[in-house]
Parts: structure tokens; C-alpha cells; sequence
């Protein structure tokens, strides 16, 4: 009867071994590494575009008519003009604008 005690046991101690320790249940949130790199995207992002310059297009309209869109990232707002001189003035204003901007700054 020993004998049978001791395979019991045996038995007994494989079956405690093969039980899976319980894990917590996952939680819903991000992944700490990809957290860490969304922000460190978007602080590297928002330094080396500082200043991007405006994306001009020239499209024809669904009358026929040629049209030009300036979109400004920075802003992130589109605007539309008649003629290629209405969009070069536009432009060299908002440089004028900014390089004021900047000078009074520092002066």
C-alpha cells in the first residue's frame, strides 16, 4: 500500500506541475513601446516641419475652369484662387507678413 501512496503522489505532484499559472486579462491600452514611439513621432514631426511651405495645384473645375489651391500644412487650411498672380501675391504677402513677424522678434 506504500507503493500505491507514493505513485499517488507522483501522480498528484505532475498534475500541480502542468497547471497553467493563471495571467491577468489584457488590458486596453496601447502598448508602452508604441506609446512611447507615437510621442516621440510626434515631437520629432512637429520640429522638422516647423515652417513647411505651402503646396500650390493647379485643377480645372468641373466647368472647365483652371483654379489654384494653396494648402498650408502648418495651418492646415486650403485656399483658392483665379489666377496664378492672385496666388504669387498671396504668397509673397504672407512672406512679407512672416518676415515682419520675425524681424520685430528680434528687434
Amino acid at each position: 500500500m506504500k507503493s500505491h501512496q507514493t505513485y499517488q503522489q507522483w501522480q498528484n505532484y505532475k498534475e500541480l506541475e502542468q497547471i497553467a499559472v493563471p495571467t491577468p486579462p489584457p488590458q486596453n491600452r496601447p502598448f508602452p513601446v508604441l506609446a512611447f514611439l507615437h510621442r516621440a513621432w510626434g515631437q520629432t514631426k512637429s520640429i522638422l516641419v516647423f515652417h513647411p511651405e505651402p503646396l500650390v495645384r493647379e485643377t480645372v473645375d468641373r466647368a472647365g475652369n483652371t483654379i489654384w489651391r494653396v494648402y498650408v500644412p502648418e495651418q492646415d487650411t486650403s485656399v483658392q484662387f483665379d489666377s496664378p498672380e492672385a496666388v504669387q501675391f498671396w504668397l509673397e504677402e504672407r512672406y512679407r507678413r512672416s518676415s515682419d513677424r520675425l524681424s520685430a522678434q528680434y528687434w
